[in-house]
Protein backbone atom coordinates (compact mmCIF):
# COMPACT_ATOMS: atom_id res chain seq x y z
CA UNK A 1 0.00 0.00 0.00
CA UNK A 2 1.49 3.29 -0.79
CA UNK A 3 1.37 6.05 1.49
CA UNK A 4 1.68 9.93 0.59
CA UNK A 5 2.59 12.29 2.66
CA UNK A 6 0.51 13.67 6.08
CA UNK A 7 -2.34 15.67 5.44
CA UNK A 8 -1.59 19.35 5.40
CA UNK A 9 -5.43 20.16 5.58
CA UNK A 10 -5.63 19.81 9.18
CA UNK A 11 -1.68 21.26 9.93
CA UNK A 12 -3.23 23.39 12.87
CA UNK A 13 -5.00 20.89 14.73
CA UNK A 14 -3.92 18.98 17.04
CA UNK A 15 -6.48 16.64 17.08
CA UNK A 16 -7.94 14.31 13.85
CA UNK A 17 -10.18 11.56 13.79
CA UNK A 18 -8.61 8.72 11.54
CA UNK A 19 -9.78 5.07 9.84
CA UNK A 20 -7.19 2.56 10.76
CA UNK A 21 -6.22 0.91 6.87
CA UNK A 22 -3.10 -1.04 8.14
CA UNK A 23 -1.44 -2.13 11.69
CA UNK A 24 2.22 -2.72 11.70
CA UNK A 25 2.63 -4.35 15.11
CA UNK A 26 6.22 -5.15 14.73
CA UNK A 27 7.23 -1.55 13.88
CA UNK A 28 4.82 -0.17 15.98
CA UNK A 29 3.02 2.07 13.94
CA UNK A 30 -0.60 2.45 11.85
CA UNK A 31 -1.02 3.63 8.74
CA UNK A 32 -4.39 5.89 8.85
CA UNK A 33 -6.58 7.94 6.37
CA UNK A 34 -8.02 10.96 8.39
CA UNK A 35 -11.27 12.63 7.62
CA UNK A 36 -10.10 14.36 4.26
CA UNK A 37 -8.73 11.41 2.92
CA UNK A 38 -4.96 12.24 3.68
CA UNK A 39 -2.38 9.68 5.02
CA UNK A 40 -0.87 9.73 7.90
CA UNK A 41 1.61 7.29 9.67
CA UNK A 42 0.86 6.95 13.62
CA UNK A 43 2.99 5.51 16.26
CA UNK A 44 2.20 3.33 18.65
CA UNK A 45 2.22 5.03 22.23
CA UNK A 46 1.95 1.96 24.25
CA UNK A 47 1.86 3.78 27.27
CA UNK A 48 -1.33 5.57 26.27
CA UNK A 49 -3.14 2.43 24.20
CA UNK A 50 -3.80 -0.53 26.10
CA UNK A 51 -4.40 -2.47 22.92
CA UNK A 52 -3.70 -2.85 19.28
CA UNK A 53 -6.01 -1.00 17.01
CA UNK A 54 -7.87 -3.20 14.12
CA UNK A 55 -7.92 -2.18 10.62
CA UNK A 56 -11.24 -0.30 9.84
CA UNK A 57 -12.08 1.01 13.47
CA UNK A 58 -11.99 4.85 13.74
CA UNK A 59 -10.05 6.54 16.11
CA UNK A 60 -8.78 10.01 17.73
CA UNK A 61 -5.07 10.79 17.29
CA UNK A 62 -3.50 13.82 18.41
CA UNK A 63 0.22 15.48 18.32
CA UNK A 64 0.46 17.15 21.73
CA UNK A 65 4.00 15.38 21.81
CA UNK A 66 5.24 16.72 18.15
CA UNK A 67 4.04 12.92 16.57
CA UNK A 68 0.68 11.61 15.96
CA UNK A 69 -0.55 9.35 18.42
CA UNK A 70 -3.65 7.27 19.42
CA UNK A 71 -5.57 9.04 21.93
CA UNK A 72 -8.82 7.02 21.62
CA UNK A 73 -11.32 4.90 20.40
CA UNK A 74 -14.42 5.48 19.23
CA UNK A 75 -17.38 3.84 19.79
CA UNK A 76 -19.10 3.28 16.44
CA UNK A 77 -21.17 0.37 17.38
CA UNK A 78 -25.09 0.99 16.18
CA UNK A 79 -27.16 1.61 19.30
CA UNK A 80 -29.77 -0.89 20.61
CA UNK A 81 -33.39 0.82 21.60
CA UNK A 82 -33.69 0.82 25.41
CA UNK A 83 -37.37 2.22 24.95
CA UNK A 84 -39.89 1.40 22.92
CA UNK A 85 -44.16 1.19 22.35
CA UNK A 86 -46.24 -1.94 21.53
CA UNK A 87 -49.35 -2.84 21.07
CA UNK A 88 -51.01 -5.48 23.08
CA UNK A 89 -52.68 -8.23 21.40
CA UNK A 90 -54.71 -10.71 23.76
CA UNK A 91 -53.38 -8.83 26.46
CA UNK A 92 -49.88 -10.19 25.45
CA UNK A 93 -46.73 -8.55 23.30
CA UNK A 94 -43.25 -9.82 22.31
CA UNK A 95 -40.41 -7.09 22.10
CA UNK A 96 -37.57 -8.10 20.47
CA UNK A 97 -34.52 -6.86 22.42
CA UNK A 98 -30.87 -8.05 21.98
CA UNK A 99 -30.04 -5.56 24.65
CA UNK A 100 -31.81 -7.23 27.46
CA UNK A 101 -30.22 -9.31 30.46
CA UNK A 102 -31.79 -11.09 33.39
CA UNK A 103 -30.86 -8.14 35.68
CA UNK A 104 -31.69 -5.27 33.24
CA UNK A 105 -35.03 -3.45 34.96
CA UNK A 106 -38.14 -3.47 32.14
CA UNK A 107 -40.19 -0.46 33.38
CA UNK A 108 -43.68 -0.68 31.88
CA UNK A 109 -47.04 1.66 31.73
CA UNK A 110 -49.91 2.03 29.75
CA UNK A 111 -49.82 4.81 27.10
CA UNK A 112 -53.01 4.11 25.51
CA UNK A 113 -55.70 2.30 27.08
CA UNK A 114 -57.35 0.00 25.11
CA UNK A 115 -59.83 -3.27 25.54
CA UNK A 116 -59.80 -4.35 28.51
CA UNK A 117 -56.81 -2.90 30.30
CA UNK A 118 -55.08 -4.75 33.35
CA UNK A 119 -52.18 -4.22 35.65
CA UNK A 120 -48.59 -4.96 32.99
CA UNK A 121 -45.72 -7.21 34.64
CA UNK A 122 -42.87 -8.88 32.45
CA UNK A 123 -44.03 -12.09 31.61
CA UNK A 124 -41.05 -13.89 30.04
CA UNK A 125 -37.69 -13.14 29.10
CA UNK A 126 -34.81 -14.61 26.85
CA UNK A 127 -31.63 -12.22 27.43
CA UNK A 128 -29.84 -11.11 24.28
CA UNK A 129 -33.26 -11.95 22.24
CA UNK A 130 -36.39 -10.49 23.86
CA UNK A 131 -38.89 -10.30 26.56
CA UNK A 132 -42.90 -10.84 26.66
CA UNK A 133 -44.92 -8.28 28.31
CA UNK A 134 -47.94 -9.50 29.42
CA UNK A 135 -51.21 -8.19 31.10
CA UNK A 136 -53.65 -9.70 34.06
CA UNK A 137 -56.59 -8.94 31.27
CA UNK A 138 -56.93 -11.22 28.26
CA UNK A 139 -59.12 -8.72 27.02
CA UNK A 140 -55.81 -5.66 26.99
CA UNK A 141 -55.29 -4.13 24.14
CA UNK A 142 -53.17 -1.28 25.17
CA UNK A 143 -50.65 0.50 23.70
CA UNK A 144 -47.38 -0.08 26.10
CA UNK A 145 -44.43 2.20 26.55
CA UNK A 146 -41.69 0.20 27.74
CA UNK A 147 -38.25 1.37 28.97
CA UNK A 148 -34.83 -0.89 29.81
CA UNK A 149 -32.75 -0.20 33.03
CA UNK A 150 -29.25 -1.26 33.94
CA UNK A 151 -28.67 -1.68 37.18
Amino acid sequence: MAISQPGTMGQGLSIKQVTIKEVDPIGLSVQAMDTEAQYLTVRLALERVSALPKVGEIWMVDRTYGKWTLAAKLDTAPRLPRTGNVALAAGMAVVEAANVASSTSILLTTQTPAGTPGTLHVALRVPGVSFTIGSSSALDTSTVAWLLVEP
